[in-house]
């Protein structure tokens, strides 16, 4: 929402029918997803101790 276009009436869209018209859903869908697999879960694990350890360095000086 561009508030500094010409067009700007200070108007916001309340509804999902009002901002996109009458043809659209009143609701939003989710979609349930299945759980990671073990081995997944392993990978992100190990990558964010990774980015843990990196940043530890980073902090103390040893990666200067």
């Amino acid at each position: 929402m561009n508030t500094k276009s010409s067009n700007w009436t200070g108007r916001a869209h309340r509804s999902l029918e009002s901002a996109f018209g009458p043809h659209t859903s009143r609701h939003i869908e989710t979609e349930d997803y299945p759980p990671m697999p073990p081995a997944d879960v392993i990978v992100v694990a190990t990558c964010a101790i990774g980015a843990l350890a990196l940043l530890a360095m980073l902090a103390l000086g040893w990666l200067a």
